[in-house]
């Protein structure tokens, strides 16, 4: 097979990743997709999902060529009225009829492997880099035991289990993907997850430890007959939680993150991220602050400099000649699972 001449040659030589996407140029696609979206009474969705994916997609960068988002709208749009009437028939029957409410939520819950895996077929099959698309193994077996079996055992083991249930889970999503017709491995194992719940755990004991402290010091003064606006203690038991809360997720989301990419390997390839709790936490905190503050105007700005800094802190290391990969042939994905995934995160 001849050689793509765009693809080069490279071995051991890190390359960064980048994106090149600007706030005001989001900004404009954001607010009509936002009206559109109240306008058509939620049925533009599937459109603002493409044209905001293709943005994303387009300003991401490796080695000087961008990576495209493929999918079809309409494809989306069926998926995402499929997935609007089930969750629209859960919501009715768990309100008037919540036996037949519990039951359709177990129902939902058996299929979850289902929606995992078409999601997954869905999302990489319409994601391409160097006109090469990337391919997910429809692996229903597994996708069961990872999604259904050890969900159901963490009732039985007092949640221990929890750390090897998202350990296999990611392992699950990676190991099934191929770009091309090379596989992605992932080397990681339970431990290394096991080590991340152990700290955020010891994040959230200290956390609790400073809560008492701080409860014991009002009381303190409060009881030495010092008079205290009822404004100031509440206010002084609701900052301790926020915080934790943003010090947890930017610790969990950063850790989890850098665990996953510096242990996925496509054949001799490896990736290495090096993202920072203490930034993120910046960020987390500073974006939810600017968006609250613009009554959610600077949603399109927050969303852009995560994205910049979270790829400046991903490169990619070449173990060999890059111009090996083979684009698989490929049949067109159902976008039912994704849709309904996605209607299922916005509801959390």
């Amino acid at each position: 097979m001849e050689s793509d001449p765009a693809i080069h040659s490279a071995t051991n030589k890190e390359m960064p990743f980048s994106f090149t996407g600007q706030t005001g140029e989001y900004f404009g696609i954001w607010i009509v997709n936002v009206l559109l979206i109240i306008v058509t009474l939620g049925i533009y969705t599937a459109w603002a999902k493409v044209r905001t994916k293709r943005y994303f997609y387009g300003h991401t960068i490796l080695d000087d060529s961008p990576f495209d988002y493929l999918a079809n709208p309409i494809s989306l749009l069926i998926g995402w009225l499929i997935g609007m009437a089930i969750f629209i028939t859960y919501s009715i029957t768990i309100r008037f009829f919540p036996l037949f409410g519990v039951l359709f939520a177990l129902l939902i819950f058996l299929f979850i492997p289902w929606f995992v895996v078409r999601a997954m077929a869905f999302r990489l099959r319409n994601t391409a880099y160097r006109n090469i698309r990337f391919v997910f193994n429809k692996n229903y077996s597994e996708a069961a035991l990872v999604y259904i079996g050890l969900p159901l055992l963490t009732l039985f083991t007092l949640g221990l289990i929890i750390p090897y249930m998202i350990y296999r889970q990611k392992q699950f999503l990676v190991k099934n993907s191929r770009y091309g017709q090379t596989p992605f491995n992932f080397t990681a194992g339970a431990g290394a997850f096991y080590k991340v719940a152990f700290i955020a755990l010891g994040i959230i004991v200290a956390a609790m430890i400073a809560i008492a402290v701080l409860a014991g010091t009002i009381g303190g003064i409060t009881a030495a007959g010092a008079k205290v606006d009822p404004a100031i203690i509440q206010a002084a038991g609701m900052l301790p939680v926020f915080l934790i809360y943003f010090i947890m997720f930017a610790y969990w989301q950063t850790a989890i993150t850098n665990l996953l990419w510096n242990n996925i390997e496509l054949d001799q390839h490896q990736f290495r991220s090096s993202l920072n709790v203490g930034y993120m936490l910046w960020l987390y905190f500073s974006n939810t602050l600017a968006m609250l503050c613009s009554l959610g105007l600077l949603i399109p700005w927050a969303r852009v400099r995560t994205t910049r800094y979270r790829l400046s802190k991903l490169s990619f290391i070449p173990g060999g000649e890059l111009n090996a990969f083979l684009a698989a042939k490929q049949q067109e994905e159902n976008a039912i699972g994704e849709e309904i995934g996605e209607i299922g995160r916005a509801h959390d």
